[in-house]
């Protein structure tokens, strides 16, 4: 399988990949999350949490352009 190294990241991914996103989940930053709404307009009970942030660094899409963060 051919395969192509990310911008960012020590990665190798197919080079006919729809989209990558790439970046780094941090090991020091939280930020708060949920509660998440269902598509039928039901949202669970009780308050968000706390989940590890994860910072983007680079997309790639189809077509080969990029957009960087």
């Amino acid at each position: 399988m051919e395969v192509v190294k990310c911008e960012t990241v020590d990665l190798d991914v197919p080079p006919t990949s729809e989209i990558v996103i790439e970046g780094y989940i941090s090991d020091s930053e939280a930020a708060m999350e949920g509660p998440m709404r269902e598509y039928a307009g039901y949202v669970p009970p009780g308050e968000g949490t706390f989940k590890p942030v994860y910072h983007v660094t680079a997309m790639t899409y189809g077509n080969q352009s990029s957009c960087r963060s």
